[in-house]
């Protein structure tokens, strides 16, 4: 297909199109992608995005500790603000008690290393999860009427916010928002044990894997909070098994090396480099894992191991660095570099459009 490439500085940001078009040099070329007649993974329809909650002021939250102990069944919690909040939010910082029944843990693209979570983070959602497993988001009235004062308050709060500071295009209930698109009520019911996590936007393809059944508790000083359950925000894109060896099967394929490198050429560019990820590393032929293909089995033990490793090398990473240096600490740590480099290879012998 015939190509124009523009290249050049452009002398301001946000420059105008005559300001482009005065600096910008224009190539023809010819774009060639053999992989676009190539069949996708059978993965690629069954990650999805997960949901956006939003403003993250509302919703994402501290524990606020105390030397004299809480109540951890209504902890005290306020807003955890961004540096990168937008407006008119970033200001906004609620504060109160929450009961523990609506505090769930979530892991942002900040938060993810290769193979494992650094950490999660709590979040306060207005679920109410049926017999089925189905959930319903309620609103302050409904909260406070079924007795749980300390969240009918915290969202009467939101709400009055919502209703203030809320464009024209937003959803008239602060609920529509938080459930927009379907995203978070399309996480219940709960299945499969093995949360495959992945982020949209990256440098470096970088995965990790959260068992639904060992989501750890916040440690709050000497207490403890349990999280309801695991939430994915639509920062990542998620997909669960019950199949261990199935997790670490993609676990592996979302971390390998070739596969990173397969996707660059369709990456955005940002400031700083290649940004978005989305789907792409699904884009390639990558067959639903059988558990009699030896190659299979080869990848998943290879995740398998590299999780250990990485899990084992977590607390002695460096202190205090931003989130793409301890990605690369972590996988340049002689146990992870050792399974990272058996997976380039596997990924390339079992797609050769990944071959690297």
């Amino acid at each position: 297909m015939p190509l124009i490439r523009f290249s050049g500085k452009l002398p301001r940001k946000n420059a105008s199109f005559t300001e482009a078009s005065n600096v910008l040099v224009r190539e023809m070329d010819a774009w060639v992608r053999e992989r676009a007649l190539v069949k996708p993974s059978p993965y690629r329809s069954r990650f999805r995005q997960g949901a956006t909650l939003v403003p993250q002021c509302f919703w994402f939250v501290r524990f606020d500790a105390s030397p004299w102990g809480f109540n951890p069944t209504a902890p005290p919690v306020s807003s955890d603000l961004q540096p990168d909040a937008k407006k008119p939010w970033r200001d906004l910082e609620l504060r109160g008690q929450i009961e523990s029944e609506y505090i769930w843990s979530c892991a942002l693209p900040g938060d993810i290393l290769p193979f494992i979570p650094l950490r999660m983070k709590p979040v306060v959602l207005p679920l109410l999860v049926g017999a089925n497993g189905k959930v319903q988001l309620i609103d302050s009235a409904g909260a406070s009427g079924r007795g749980s004062g300390h969240l009918g308050d915290w969202l009467k709060e939101a709400e009055s916010y919502w209703a203030a500071r809320r464009t024209e295009k937003s959803p008239k209930h602060l609920s529509q928002r938080l459930d927009y698109s379907k995203e978070l009520s399309a996480q219940f019911p709960a299945k499969g044990r093995y949360v495959i996590l992945f982020t949209k936007s990256a440098t470096y393809l970088t995965a990790c894997l959260i068992d639904r059944e060992l989501v750890p508790e916040f440690r709050v000083g000497e207490q403890s909070v349990r999280p309801r359950g695991l939430v994915v925000d639509d920062t990542t894109y998620w997909w669960a098994t019950d199949d261990e060896d199935e997790a670490f099967y993609l676990l592996a394929w979302l971390n390998s090396p070739s596969v990173d490198a397969a996707i660059k050429v369709d990456q955005t560019m940002g400031l700083y480099g290649p940004r978005d990820i989305h789907k792409r590393p699904l884009e390639f032929p990558l067959a639903v894992f059988d558990s009699k293909a030896g190659d299979h089995r080869g990848l998943a033990e290879a995740g398998r191991r590299a999780y250990k490793a990485a899990a084992e090398a977590a607390s002695t990473l460096p202190k205090y660095k931003s989130i793409a240096s301890l990605r690369s600490s972590m996988r340049s740590q002689p146990k992870v570099a050792k399974e990272l480099e058996l997976i380039r290879r596997l990924t390339g012998k079992l797609v050769p459009d990944v071959a690297l």
